[in-house]
């Protein structure tokens, strides 16, 4: 299934619950990379054309493809922000593992389930090629067979304008369980939990899940991007 996007929006990505486990994912960005700054396309050079398809495998496994026109993979050395030059980072069901310098990715132990597979065209600098704001890239769906093992933890975070219904959740979750995060939502926004970097766009009127393994000990806070304001406490311990 391809979803092509030649401006890169990717508000529309549908996360629903069933996401496989992502635990023995390749994070090869590291969780404390987050990449949010931006860098907009140069008026004077064509914007690219992007499309993603993603081939899922018996094992769990995922074969990615990226075509593209118009954008150039640049040597890992460069450092300097110049188009239309850069790498990919790939995100699957919300969730940066890893950035590349190829079109074809293997992906390892991703699970059975629904899953989202987004790709950003990043600089050399590791900011996200963006225009009018928003990064380019493409997204696409697609279902590995097999049963989906349950959530260890299920949190369940109602949202709106003013942030989520009766405060923010506080949430405790042991090291290493699975997590499942179901976001009912009253308003268009992007949910956003830090360090992790688990993000997911939000719909008003659906409920949007993000499933990841907590793999990393602390205390971490979500929110609602557009608004910054805080929804979610997450204890891993």
């Amino acid at each position: 299934m391809d979803n092509e996007a030649g401006h890169g929006d990717m508000a529309g990505m549908d996360n629903e619950a069933g996401h496989g486990d992502m635990a023995g994912m390749d994070h090869e960005a590291g969780h404390d990379h987050e990449h949010t700054a931006l860098t907009e396309w140069p008026a004077d050079v064509p914007l690219p054309e992007v499309a993603v398809s993603a081939e899922p495998h018996d094992d769990g496994s995922l074969s990615i493809h990226i075509d593209l026109n118009g954008f150039e993979f640049a040597d890992p050395t460069e450092h300097e922000a110049t188009a239309p030059r850069g790498h990919v980072h790939v995100n699957v069901d919300g969730r940066e593992v890893g950035m590349y310098f190829e079109p074809d990715i293997e992906l390892a132990d991703v699970g059975p389930g629904d899953h989202t597979v987004s790709v950003t065209l990043a600089a050399a600098d590791h900011s996200l090629w963006a225009r009018d704001g928003e990064p380019l890239g493409a997204s696409t769906e697609v279902t590995i067979a097999g049963e989906v093992t349950p959530a260890d933890d299920v949190i369940e975070v109602a949202v709106g304008p003013d942030g989520a219904a009766g405060g923010i959740v506080e949430a405790q979750v042991g090291l290493g369980d699975t997590v499942e995060v179901r976001i009912d939502s009253s308003v268009a926004e992007e949910f956003h939990l830090h360090t992790y970097d688990v993000s997911a766009e939000l719909e008003p009127g659906q409920v949007t899940t993000v499933r990841f393994t907590a793999d990393i000990p602390g205390v971490f806070e979500a929110e609602l991007e557009g608004a910054g304001i805080q929804v979610l406490e997450l204890t891993v311990s």
